[in-house]
């Protein structure tokens, strides 16, 4: 005799003592609203839609309203990781403040998650090499105009002056 669930059809076991149960739930957030169901990378959560959620969500995050998200910044972001296979998986089951899995994601990612106090959103700067060597300047001794004798002197030429007042 198994257990028929009410209005579903469904059916667990023949047996008439059940074993105790026990749930995996898994969450994929796309509050971000990305595209091409790239909230999901590889078998996690994209970490883009996670800090998305971490920043504006009143039950799960601090509360910021969206407004004050650059949401391309982090679209961007999304698309990256997603591109890179870069997945999140997290089990939160004991108490760490936001920060904290903030802090995960970004080492995670190799990215940062700041307030930019310029425009006023918190924006997700990404740490890639999408940079050409050939185009970074380079300082070398063949910029020096001119400098200065540094050099520390020698002990005995150095002195020092006691003031006591009595």
């Amino acid at each position: 005799d198994g257990v028929t669930i009410k209005n579903r059809g469904g059916f667990v076991g023949n047996d008439s003592q059940m074993d105790e149960w026990q749930w995996e739930l898994e969450r994929y957030p796309n509050d971000l609203l990305v595209s091409g169901n790239q909230h999901r990378v590889v078998d996690g959560a994209n970490p883009a839609c996670v800090l998305y959620e971490l920043l504006t969500s009143n039950e799960y995050g601090i509360g910021e309203p969206r407004t004050r998200i650059d949401v391309a910044s982090f679209r961007a972001a999304a698309d990256l990781f997603f591109l890179e296979g870069n997945s999140f998986r997290y089990l939160w089951d004991s108490e760490s403040t936001i920060e904290t899995v903030k802090q995960y994601i970004e080492q995670q990612t190799d990215s940062l998650c700041v307030f930019n106090h310029a425009t006023g959103l918190w924006e997700i700067i990404s740490f890639r090499l999408d940079y050409d060597p050939l185009t970074v300047p380079v300082l070398d001794n063949t910029m020096i105009l001119s400098t200065e004798d540094n050099s520390s002197p020698l002990w005995e030429e150095t002195f020092n002056f006691v003031y006591a007042e009595y």
